[in-house]
């Protein structure tokens, strides 16, 4: 049994895995913040429908707290954190493999999502991943979601 899905767990999973994967600035981290809190109230996320089912990374934060744990301790431990350009050797995923592994987290707990919602949150997604330099961003690791995005050619 999952303990309850609220916003808070929705906006620390998406936020706390940008940061687990780009190490964001503080600045990167109050705006992705901003950006996906008000695209989780123009969906009205978690409160719309009933969630057909919920993907493994909101379980975990439901469950353990994991992404607000880590976003907390990177908080109080001050350090500065800067953006890492990939380099030549290093490995690239595509903006549209990591736009479509955020989108299947909501879809896959609201397939409802009318078309021009889906929309808002691609454009949401993209402007994000834009802002944050990928795929020429250095990512430390790539989310299991990431790289089946990336295999099946997203």
């Amino acid at each position: 049994m999952v303990p309850e899905v609220g916003r808070h767990t929705w906006l620390n999973t998406i936020v706390g895995s940008l940061d687990a994967a780009f190490m964001l600035s503080e600045e990167e981290m109050f705006f992705a913040s901003l950006y996906i809190r008000d695209l989780l109230d123009l969906l009205n996320i978690p409160g719309r429908t009933e969630p057909r089912a919920f993907p493994a990374p909101i379980v975990t934060e439901a469950t353990s707290g994991l992404y607000a744990h880590s976003l907390a301790e990177i908080r109080s431990v001050g350090l500065v954190r800067k953006p890492l350009a990939a380099g030549p050797s290093d490995v690239r995923v595509s903006l549209e493999a990591w736009r479509q592994a955020f989108m299947g987290l909501l879809l896959v707990s609201y397939p409802d999502l009318a078309p021009n919602e889906q929309l808002t949150a691609t454009k949401v997604f993209d402007d994000i991943l834009l802002a944050l330099g990928v795929p020429d961003r250095l990512a430390t690791h790539f989310p299991d979601t990431v790289v089946r995005a990336h295999l099946t050619g997203a």
